[in-house]
């Protein structure tokens, strides 16, 4: 048996290969091989452009829908504003009286309850995080147990202070009204 060389199975290799190439069903390959090669090569030039056409429509989507969420939340978020400033208006106006009253009575404190705890809710979903953590800071200091009327200046600065908030978060961060403004409308 010859051994052959690394360049004489090469030679054999080419010399098969176009023996079959020039058949008619090499040809045949050939040419399907060739002409598979150019349509897969158009396909494949044309997936970036449609991964991002494809990518541009969704995200189009998607913007449209959180237009429409935050058209339909900004009410929501008014709603929850205004029923926190009638809420604690009271509590700040007279709180030892507000407070004998819902100590008094088993109902007001459930109401008073579920009233802060929905209240808590749509601004968690609604609020900016400013306007949430300055209402924590203001829950935080209007549930101590100090009721005495020294302590009415603390709770006021933090009412006032997410009030402000509020608006800026309703108005857009260049409203120029401050805590003081907003105090000066009723003290």
């Amino acid at each position: 048996m010859e051994s052959m060389t690394y360049g004489t199975h090469i030679n054999v290799l080419i010399s098969d290969l176009l023996d079959f190439y020039s058949s008619p069903v090499g040809s045949t390959l050939l040419l399907f091989f060739i002409g598979f090669s150019i349509l897969f090569g158009y396909y494949l030039k044309g997936l970036p452009k449609r991964f991002h056409d494809e990518a541009l429509s969704v995200f189009r989507h998607n913007l449209d829908l959180l237009k429409i969420l935050r058209s339909e939340a900004e009410p929501k978020k008014v709603e929850a504003y205004i029923d926190f400033a009638n809420m604690y208006r009271d509590l700040l106006a007279d709180p030892t009286t507000f407070l004998q009253e819902i100590q008094a009575d088993k109902n007001k404190q459930i109401e008073l309850r579920r009233r802060n705890i929905e209240l808590g809710t749509k601004l968690y979903f609604f609020a900016s995080d400013d306007t949430i953590l300055k209402y924590l800071s203001f829950r935080e200091k209007s549930m101590s147990k100090d009721t005495s009327q020294q302590h009415i200046p603390v709770e006021l600065d933090f009412y006032a202070k997410t009030i402000a908030s509020m608006r800026k978060d309703i108005w857009g961060k260049d409203t120029i009204l401050t805590e003081a403004d907003f105090l000066k409308t009723f003290l």
